[in-house]
């Protein structure tokens, strides 16, 4: 898989009201892992000339410095280094205007001065530069990329964009999202949506016995009754599920004795949806998981209104990008692990892991519950939010993408898509696209398979998947399934900052006990994130809706004009 490559940007500044140069910009920008401002060239010009005399010369100097960095999104306080040049330099009222302005912040910033014989021509005496680290208190920090879990690569020459990360959207989100923002990717009029609908016409076999669909058809029967008909289970009120009720998947099964069958299909149910064993996950979690997002059909078919109805072209990661390109430069900082959030005070004060500090008057954290262990919170998590961070489990999930040359699998009249209980393949998506001529399979290992697989070395996990495959497909067509031009995989499991997706389950107990903390604010800190939403939670759409609803909540108790 190609890497992500995260490239600084530069902007250049050059406020109209200054001389122009056609020799270098009056400021320049870089934004990566933090924003940093660089001047050159400030001298004491007003109205397109140079102001006479030394005195008056510094002090437009310094209000020419002041509207750059205003121009480029600083200000004075932002400044870390000034280098004065000054012309036949003396102890006179310049030193003096120079260390007005010096104080600047509790700590002066670095200084260098440099006497000179001339500056660039006759009548200029000062010239200074400076170097300005953005603070402020608006900004968003992401620990890796602009786009968090939402990733896609760029292998070297079949497919224009892989998405490793979640790739489909349902309509809800199309709905909700406004693409006169900017980023009109869900617009089917463009061209850029397609429906990710498999062949239809394609047919299927099956091994199923009569008993088996019988036992099969009583889980789908009690996941619809559970999801549609039973008043204690509400999305909006996850605390009226009474708790005792509220046991294993696996064991919810076993007691309802559905069969044989419906135990196996159980485990493939919570390994496709939540990535974990129907051991682990608690029967109130899973239900509500599958209403909020419209329902069993709505979760697992590619159906208008189902969450697979709609596949972004460009990439899901083009939401992020587009959102990016709304904001003011400068923030955004990627690359910026948080460490610390600390309460005490009028302020909420943020500290990366390379020390840079950030103040706000409210923090809208969006990560996984999971990843709150990863942040010292002072004064400390309130117990049900410690007790989500540490008991809720993020999915143990992979995604390969295996692009051919040809739908092989079409001329053989099957599926794209399919299911399989031995392993360690789960389930499958078809995401060809016959504009670019590939086509590519998208296979998902999770569950405990997923945990045998992440063992074996990066060669051996590749081996696996394809001759799994290849023996889905028969010794006769095993040689399709092996012909591969392009293998991709997003190792889930192994990203740093969520460790794992599509969602954080909860064991046996935990949702009607917890569920409505996910998204109460602590103090200053407004929690989103996609399993903190009512509807779609763990689905691009419950991301969206999640971070409206924190927003909202911000904007509500600070004002729409107030500065977050």
């Amino acid at each position: 898989m190609a890497p992500s490559v995260n490239r600084p940007s530069v902007e250049y500044t050059d406020p109209q009201t200054l001389i122009k140069s056609p020799l270098y910009s009056r400021a320049t920008s870089t934004t990566a892992a933090g924003r940093f401002i660089f001047t050159a060239g400030i001298v004491g010009s007003k109205d397109g000339k140079i102001v006479p005399e030394l005195a008056p010369q510094v002090e437009q100097a310094f209000k020419n410095l002041e509207t750059t960095l205003t121009a480029a999104g600083a200000r004075p306080t932002d400044i870390v280094k000034l280098t004065f040049y000054v012309v036949n330099w003396k102890w006179t009222e310049t030193e003096q205007l120079i260390e007005s302005w010096m104080d600047l912040a509790p700590q002066r910033p670095a200084s260098t001065l440099v006497p000179l014989q001339k500056l660039y021509e006759d009548g200029v005496f000062f010239e200074v530069e400076a170097v300005a680290a953005i603070g402020g208190t608006q900004k968003l920090l992401d620990q890796s990329t602009i786009s968090g879990s939402v990733s896609d690569a760029v292998p070297p020459k079949t497919v224009d964009v892989v998405v490793v990360g979640a790739g489909f959207s349902g309509v809800q989100a199309a709905n909700d999202y406004n693409p006169q923002d900017g980023v009109g990717i869900f617009q089917t009029s463009d061209g850029k949506v397609h429906r990710a609908r498999q062949n239809d016409k394609a047919n299927t076999s099956s091994s199923l016995s009569a008993e088996d669909i019988q036992s099969v058809t009583a889980l789908l029967e009690a996941i619809d009754w559970q999801t549609t008909s039973n008043k204690n289970l509400d999305i909006n009120n996850t605390s009226v599920y009474p708790t005792a009720d509220d046991v294993s998947c696996e064991e919810w099964v076993k007691r309802s004795k559905f069969g044989a069958y419906a135990e196996k299909a159980i485990g493939g149910i919570c390994r496709a949806m939540v990535g974990r064993e129907p051991s682990e996950v608690g029967i109130h979690y899973m239900m509500d998981y599958i209403k909020s997002g419209g329902g069993f059909t709505s979760l697992t078919t590619d159906d208008e209104g189902g969450s697979q109805s709609l596949f972004i072209k460009e990439g899901t990661s083009a939401i992020a990008h587009g959102l990016a390109a709304e904001l003011k430069p400068g923030s955004i900082f990627v690359n910026s692990p948080v460490d610390t959030i600390n309460q005490h005070g009028s302020n909420v004060t943020v500290t990366t892991t390379n020390g840079t500090k950030f103040e706000c008057k409210k923090l809208i954290l969006a990560i996984p519950t999971n990843t709150y262990t990863k942040i010292h919170f002072t004064p400390p998590l309130p117990a049900p939010k410690r007790m989500l961070a540490t008991k809720t489990m993020p999915g143990v999930y992979a995604k390969a993408l295996l692009t051919y040359a040809s739908p092989w699998w079409r001329d053989l009249g099957l599926l794209g898509k399919f299911r399989s209980h031995i392993g360690p393949i789960c389930f499958s998506w078809e995401l060809s696209s016959f504009e670019t001529r590939a086509f590519t399979l998208a296979i998902f290992i999770a569950g405990e398979r997923a945990r045998n697989w992440y063992r074996l070395s990066e060669l051996a996990r590749q081996d696996a998947i394809i001759e799994h495959l290849a023996e889905l497909v028969g010794p006769e067509n095993a040689h399709l399934a092996r012909d591969i031009l392009e293998f991709n995989v997003g190792n889930w499991s192994e990203e740093e900052w969520f460790g794992g997706a599509p969602t954080s389950a909860m064991p046996p107990g935990y949702l009607s006990k917890y569920g409505e903390d996910l998204r109460k604010p602590f103090m200053s800190v407004h929690f989103a994130g996609g399993e903190t939403a009512r509807e779609w939670k763990g689905y691009l759409e419950g991301a969206l809706r999640a971070g409206t609803r924190a927003a909202d909540e911000v904007i509500g108790e600070l004002g729409s004009k107030s500065r977050i």
